[in-house]
């Protein structure tokens, strides 16, 4: 007659080799399945707003399809840059040209949920881009929605 043990950790493992001694075609050991690996806790940082004048970023707790529980699993994004950049056409007598402008702001943290905006001017016939951790400081989720791209309604056509 076989005996099944269902063994619930290494100790009693070891405890069941024992029962059986020197006769193992007396018993079978089912031994447990290994614990899940947890993925480390990663952030989100997306811009989830702008208005022309001001956008804002946020460590989000979900994205699409996700499955948000109460912002657990989720992690601080700590010391990462938010770096805007705004061409514009610069009119001078008979010509004009591009010009751009780049500046960064540090964020030391932000933590899961949270949210922080960011106010920033661009005119008629220009664009901003706006890029959350431009070096990828920051382990994400998704790295692959941390940058915007928008542009000016032009007042005039020849914008």
């Amino acid at each position: 007659m076989i005996r099944t043990l269902f063994v619930v950790s290494a100790t009693a493992a070891a405890a069941a080799a024992l029962l059986v001694g020197a006769n193992p075609a007396l018993a079978e050991v089912i031994a447990p399945a290994p614990a899940p690996v947890l993925a480390p806790l990663k952030a989100d940082l997306v811009i989830s707003s702008h208005d022309g004048s001001t956008f804002t970023v946020t460590n989000a707790l979900c994205g699409p399809g996700e499955i948000c529980i109460g912002g657990s699993g989720y992690a601080s994004a700590n010391n990462f840059r938010v770096r805007v950049t705004i061409n514009y056409l610069v009119f001078h007598f008979a010509w004009f040209y591009w010009e751009s402008w780049t500046g960064d702001e540090f964020v030391a943290s932000l933590p899961p949920g949270a949210s922080l905006t960011f106010p920033y001017a661009y005119g008629y016939c220009s664009s901003a881009s706006i890029t959350i951790d431009p070096d990828g400081s920051v382990p994400e989720r998704n790295e692959e929605n941390n940058t915007g791209y928008f542009i000016a309604s032009p007042r005039a056509v020849w914008c």
